[in-house]
């Protein structure tokens, strides 16, 4: 398995796109849970391992999506977005982070970054210190389903942009 690492972001075709009220959605850490489940359930349905692709996607997009409940932000909503391209699936969440969001995301870049991905998960994995919630989620999606991120911002807009891009046909294979 190669190390996964930040990528520039790569726009598949859109299969849904949606807006969440950040303020509902973090009001309770259930949603994260049940959220993933239904877009995991809607970008299945036509596949032919419907069951292993569902739980396979619902598992990836719950990790963002916890990250997300812990470092969102002020702002009252966030876009969210699922493209698929062949055996390529893109899950995307747009938003305005705060500055301590910003931060753990520029961390969770820099770790995804470093090439020794699958290393560092394990490290946490092994710790007794508390890691910061969400960290460790985009290791283990990248070091155990070879998850593309990308973490971006530009200086002439506040909105973050993370995608996470899975190559279903390899991971359904394992």
């Amino acid at each position: 398995m190669e190390q996964s690492s930040v990528h520039p972001p790569q726009e598949l075709p859109r299969l849904l796109s949606m807006t969440l009220n950040i303020r509902e959605f973090s009001r309770s850490w259930q949603h994260c849970d049940s959220l993933s489940n239904f877009l995991g359930r809607a970008v299945s349905a036509d596949k032919k391992d419907s069951f292993r692709y569902e739980n396979m996607v619902s598992t990836v997009i719950n990790e963002v999506l916890e990250a997300l409940y812990h470092n969102h932000g002020s702002e009252e909503s966030a876009e969210l977005g699922i493209g698929i391209d062949g055996s390529k699936l893109e899950f995307s969440i747009i938003f305005v982070p705060d500055r301590a969001s910003s931060a753990f995301y520029e961390e969770v870049a820099r770790s995804l970054s470093d090439g020794n991905v699958q290393e560092r998960y394990e490290k946490f994995l092994l710790a007794d210190k508390e890691v910061a919630p969400g960290l460790a989620g985009f290791l283990e999606i990248a070091s155990t389903c070879d998850a593309r991120v990308s973490i971006s911002t530009s200086e002439n807009n506040p909105r973050m942009s993370i995608a996470v891009i899975l190559d279903m046909d390899r991971l359904l294979k394992e």
